[in-house]
């Protein structure tokens, strides 16, 4: 009965894997105007953004001329409308420096540290600071992922 059940799910798999072959490897693509029309539409869509992914931003947090606490946060923004791809290059640098300052300024107070990083005030602020460069009205939300953080002995 085993042995059934093995070779079952063996010739699942293989079925399986010869599906996806076909389908992606040995299917024939679609004729005339609607190729040409599924190729640009899949352009378009490879150049469109709806959500920037900031690299990490790792802040020291200060207590007293001390750094008390090491925070990695990344910042993902996450746009009303799509933005072509080129248009975000020359965002990208004074994006970062604005969601540093800001979270700063966030990090500073100390009922922030106490609550948490992804209350409303937080995402509030961030989302300020990310019109502040995209423009009003193009930020849908700002969240903060990876959040690490290392409290240090300040001793």
């Amino acid at each position: 009965m085993k042995i059934l059940v093995i070779l079952f799910v063996v010739f699942l798999v293989l079925g399986g894997g010869g599906g996806a072959a076909w389908w992606f490897l040995l299917r024939e693509a679609p004729e005339g105007e609607q190729a040409e029309v599924a190729a640009e539409d899949a352009t378009a869509l490879v150049s469109m953004v709806r959500v920037i992914r900031l690299d990490p931003i790792i802040l020291p947090v200060l207590r007293e001329d001390q750094v008390t606490l090491h925070v990695t946060a990344v910042v993902v923004i996450e746009l009303t409308g799509s933005v072509e791809r080129g248009a975000l290059s020359g965002f990208a640098e004074p994006l970062r420096d604005t969601m540093l300052s800001a979270l700063y300024g966030i990090y500073s107070v100390r009922y922030v540290q106490e609550r948490g990083y992804n209350i409303p005030a937080v995402r509030a602020r961030l989302i300020l600071a990310a019109e502040r460069v995209l423009g009003e009205g193009a930020v849908k939300t700002v969240r903060l992922q990876d959040i690490n953080k290392r409290v240090l002995d300040p001793g």
